[in-house]
């Protein structure tokens, strides 16, 4: 997975975090994936292809472009390769408000034995699908947490470890 954090949020105000799960998403300031909402940003601006080793950008003849680092993605290229820690701009604006920095979401799900029996491998599997580094259980099965999300729901049961609340946040 990969994260995308805003490099200069407008007014001082708390950067916008996007995470990016693999696959290949749109980029706009309108009804998109990722979202950047800036006027110098087409409505359908471009996209962002990843997998869980390399990200691309793309430019899809947008008004104002994309750059990567200040390089130029040019559509008729289709795609540029942005590395960890590369700055790409969205739109024309200078002042950072659409400018993002790169980086790998260092999110781990943790999967325990708890809950039903196949629970660990649907668990690794969905966050692995996701783009997530999945833990092995390094621990003994008896100590593991006697709740989770897999058993969520049932009468009585909640998502006890914050393990199983952020599983159960992302869908996991």
């Amino acid at each position: 997975m990969w994260l995308l954090t805003q490099v200069a949020p407008p007014d001082g105000g708390k950067p916008i975090m996007i995470r990016v799960p693999p696959g290949k998403h749109g980029v706009g300031r309108k009804d998109q994936p990722v979202l950047v909402e800036d006027k110098s940003v087409s409505r359908n601006h471009g996209w962002v292809r990843c997998d869980a080793d390399r990200f691309w950008v793309g430019d899809g003849g947008s008004k104002y472009g994309t750059k990567v680092n200040t390089i130029k993605v040019e559509s008729s290229e289709g795609e540029a390769e942005a590395t960890e820690g590369a700055v790409i701009r969205w739109g024309g604006q200078e002042s950072g408000v659409a400018d993002y920095c790169l980086s790998r979401d260092r999110f781990v799900v943790v999967a325990t034995r708890c809950g039903a029996d196949d629970a660990t491998a649907d668990i690794s599997r969905r966050a692995a699908a996701l783009g997530f580094a999945v833990a092995k259980e390094p621990w003994d099965a008896a100590t593991a947490p006697t709740h989770c999300v897999t058993r969520a729901g049932e009468p009585g049961v909640e998502a006890a470890s914050v393990a199983c609340l952020r599983c159960a946040a992302l869908g996991v």
